[in-house]
């Protein structure tokens, strides 16, 4: 699904972004805005705020170089921890799934918090006494 894109542009530069200070603009007036003399000197002041889900639309505002530097580097952090995070899976101990399968045990996980020690002196005392009685 292709999302639209709203565009925010100051309609003065040096005034603060304030109510009556923005002109909204679709894609197409907004390239027709970057092919004028004004429009290529503001273009590297323009960073894109995502929404976070497939139903609203992105916002680009004009926002400043330095403004629009640092937006445009957390976006890329966000978006390359997400690429990564992809190719691994969460487990959770908490939450019990039925499998009509054989585990294979593919999805267990070592505990790093027990005492192996401990458990291994556990099962050797288990095997006597059943051994014993």
């Amino acid at each position: 699904m292709r999302r639209n894109k709203i565009y925010l542009v100051k309609k003065n530069v040096d005034l603060p972004g304030g109510k009556d200070n923005w002109i909204l603009m679709n894609g197409y007036e907004f390239a027709r805005f970057m092919d004028t003399e004004e429009g290529r000197n503001r273009r590297k002041g323009f960073a894109l705020l995502e929404s976070g889900n497939e139903i609203d639309d992105d916002i680009i505002i004009e926002c400043g170089e330095k403004k629009a530097k640092e937006l445009e580097k957390e976006r890329l952090c966000r978006y390359y921890r997400k690429k990564i995070n992809m190719n691994y899976h969460t487990l959770s101990y908490d939450w019990c799934v039925a499998k009509a399968e054989v585990d294979d045990g593919d999805d267990i996980v070592a505990d790093l918090t027990t005492d192996v020690e401990t458990v291994v002196i556990n099962n050797l005392i288990n095997e006597v006494l059943y051994e014993a009685s």
